[in-house]
């Protein structure tokens, strides 16, 4: 098992789909067309931040001797402005994790970039994610809504993004059209 596959195990857990019909209507009630990405997809935003920023920020964190280190994301997406106060997940995993190949062989798996925190001036919002390369991907939940902040790679061409553009999309619109369109009544997201 590569370290990238013990990053697609974490993120497994995150992995969505998004079905929105028509006009999406964000958190302030402007209504703004939406902008299909894909048969799931019928409404994304892009967030636009400082990657280099963000990249320096969690080389420091991860070389911190304090475990306070934090690292602070502003964007604004879905009609409202989002303030992320990350710190370096400590608990999610043991120091003495191993992780092994299918020979039986000790595989160095690193989890320095798995983050959590909060929205800064959202009570009881919990954000859970990774930072890698400066690009942050996770989800974030507030007393109002839950997102989910993708990398744009998955969707476009590199030349497209540059390489570093993520998406965040609402659950909320997840839930209520994903639960309608489906034939099982035990679908959850």
């Amino acid at each position: 098992m590569s370290s990238k596959c013990g990053l697609n195990l974490i993120f497994v857990s995150i992995i969505f789909i998004i079905i929105v019909n028509g006009y999406a209507k964000d958190i302030s009630g402007i209504e703004r067309a939406h902008r299909r990405l894909n048969e799931y997809i019928s409404h994304y935003e892009e967030l636009n931040y400082d990657h280099k920023h963000i990249h320096t920020s969690h080389n420091r964190a991860k070389r911190s001797v304090t475990k306070d280190h934090h690292v602070d994301l502003k964007f604004s997406a879905h009609g409202r402005h989002f303030h992320l106060r990350l710190k370096r997940d400590l608990n999610t995993f043991s120091d003495k994790l191993e992780f092994y190949d299918s020979n039986n062989l000790p595989l160095d798996v690193a989890t320095d970039h798995i983050y959590e925190g909060e929205v800064i001036g959202d009570r009881n919002s919990y954000v859970f994610g990774s930072i890698l390369d400066g690009v942050f991907e996770g989800k974030i939940i507030t007393e109002r809504d839950a997102y989910y902040v993708e990398h744009a790679k998955r969707y476009f061409p590199t030349t497209t993004t540059n390489g570093t553009q993520t998406l965040p999309m609402a659950q909320r619109r997840v839930a209520q059209q994903y639960t309608a369109t489906t034939t099982s009544t035990t679908a959850t997201i």
